[in-house]
């Protein structure tokens, strides 16, 4: 993990601002961790499952500048990583942490390099610049308009796929893992489940003499499906079963969800039928992709 800010004369590197490792391997693995763990705690406060706080990670920085003990990834980082988002016992947090849900995915436990180095710490400058860095990003589909802090800056969003490219530049390639990026997940998005559903209506079409039509768009305001034929498919696109045998991270469940929401709402507003995108996108969820890790 290569963090670096600053020019050449003058640059702070993450893995060379960690302090209590004595080895440089071990370094990099604890820098990459903390790295995904920011940018995770971003994307989860864009969404206000900070205790509503859409800047939580800047204002906590703010707090320990105005009074500064220790480090400030030993008072509130370590605290924050181990003892809050992976603790599942809510009365057991103090503090600004009260009320902040634990996480039950592992990305916040601690690492063999962690554990083999518990005094470990990271010095405050290079925290600073990373914190500086990830502000100046709009992450997920956060509204500035909401926050309280950099709300005059234009902003270039951070999208969540940004946590698929951290995990290829470290995955264990001879192992089998990869991450697969946007554009090809797209790709066979368009050419199976896009192709599926677009025979579905031109199947429809043929048996009512018609055309077949190269895009779904078309077939739906050429006039020659009535509702009845429009409902029919929606009931076949509702119990779709899509199963990824190998889905890691669910990099190919990204694309088929926002596909599927399209659908959806191109069928809701023809058959006029109510398009509630949550509700929508939980039963997508639950009841149309499989995965196998």
């Amino acid at each position: 993990m290569q963090l670096v800010f600053g020019d050449k004369k003058s640059q702070v590197c993450l893995v060379n601002s960690i302090t209590g490792v004595d080895d440089t391997a071990a370094k990099q693995r604890i820098a990459q961790a903390i790295v995904d763990r920011l940018i995770f705690i971003k994307f989860i406060e864009a969404k206000g499952w900070m205790n509503g706080d859409k800047a939580f990670l800047f204002n906590m920085w703010k707090t320990y500048n105005a009074s500064p003990t220790g480090s400030f990834y030993d008072s509130y980082l370590k605290i924050l990583f181990f003892n809050v988002l992976n603790n599942p016992h809510d009365e057991q947090k103090r503090g600004p942490f009260v009320g902040i849900r634990y996480l039950n995915g592992g990305l916040f436990r601690k690492t063999s390099e962690e554990e083999a180095y518990l005094e470990y710490s990271v010095d405050d400058s290079i925290l600073s610049k990373l914190i500086t860095f990830l502000e100046s990003y709009r992450f997920g589909d956060v509204n500035l308009g909401e926050s309280n802090y950099h709300s005059h800056l234009e902003k270039e969003v951070m999208s969540p796929e940004i946590l698929g490219y951290i995990f290829e530049r470290t995955a264990n390639h001879e192992k089998g893992a990869y991450y697969t990026p946007d554009n090809v997940t797209k790709f066979i998005t368009s050419g199976t489940l896009q192709a599926l559903i677009l025979d579905l209506f031109n199947s429809k079409l043929r048996k009512r003499g018609s055309p077949a039509s190269k895009r779904i768009e078309n077939a739906l305001v050429d006039g020659s499906l009535d509702k009845g034929d429009l409902r029919e498919i929606y009931t076949e696109i509702q119990n779709l079963k899509i199963l990824d045998p190998g889905c890691g991270s669910g990099a190919f469940f990204m694309p088929v969800i926002n596909f599927l929401m399209h659908i959806h709402k191109l069928l809701t507003s023809e058959l006029g039928l109510p398009f509630n995108p949550y509700i929508i996108k939980k039963q997508i969820i639950e009841s149309n992709i499989f995965g196998v890790d």
